[in-house]
C-alpha cells in the first residue's frame, strides 16, 4: 500500500510540473529564441507546400512519433469544402488523410499563399477565426508527448 500511495504523489508531480511548464507564459525550456518575423516569406503553393513545410524546424522538432492531420477547406459554395489534407510526421509532409491522428489541424485555404511565413500566417488565420483544431489523446498524453514542441506555443496563439 505504501509503495501504491509514493507512485500516485511522483506521477501526480510529474502531471502538475508538465501542467505548470505547458501554462506558464512564455517558457522556453530549450533556450533557443523562436522568432516568426526574422523568417523570410516564401510564395507556397499546394504544389510546393509538403517539401516547404518539410524544411521548417517546427516539423523536423516534432517527436519521433507525432502524427499530425493538417487539412485545408473553402467556403467558396457558402458551406465548408474539404480541399487538401496532410499528413505531417517527424521531417515529413505527405498529401493524405488519417483516421487516428493525435492533433487535427484545420486552416482556411485563403492562407496557403502565405504560409512562407508559417507561423505568422498561423496566428493571422487564428486571429480571424480560420483556424482550428482537435485533439485525439487525453490532455495530459499529448501535453507529455509534445512537450518539445511548447517553445512554438505562440505561433499557434496557446
Amino acid at each position: 500500500m505504501e509503495k501504491n500511495k509514493k507512485l500516485v504523489i511522483i506521477i501526480s508531480v510529474m502531471i502538475i510540473i508538465g501542467l505548470l511548464a505547458y501554462f506558464i507564459p512564455k517558457i522556453n525550456p530549450s533556450g533557443k529564441a523562436i522568432k516568426s518575423s526574422n523568417s523570410k516569406p516564401v510564395i507556397v503553393t499546394k504544389e510546393n507546400f509538403p517539401v516547404y513545410l518539410e524544411n521548417q524546424e517546427i516539423v523536423k522538432d516534432l517527436p519521433k512519433n507525432a502524427v499530425i492531420s493538417l487539412r485545408f477547406y473553402n467556403f467558396d459554395s457558402g458551406e465548408r469544402e474539404w480541399e487538401e489534407s496532410y499528413v505531417i510526421e517527424k521531417e515529413s509532409v505527405k498529401k493524405g488523410e488519417i483516421g487516428d491522428a493525435d492533433i487535427e489541424i484545420i486552416v482556411h485555404s485563403k492562407y496557403i499563399p502565405q504560409l512562407g511565413n508559417f507561423c505568422s500566417a498561423i496566428q493571422n488565420a487564428n486571429k480571424n477565426g480560420d483556424f482550428g483544431y482537435e485533439y485525439n489523446l487525453g490532455k495530459t498524453r499529448l501535453l507529455w508527448k509534445y512537450k518539445s514542441m511548447i517553445r512554438y506555443k505562440d505561433c499557434f496563439g496557446f
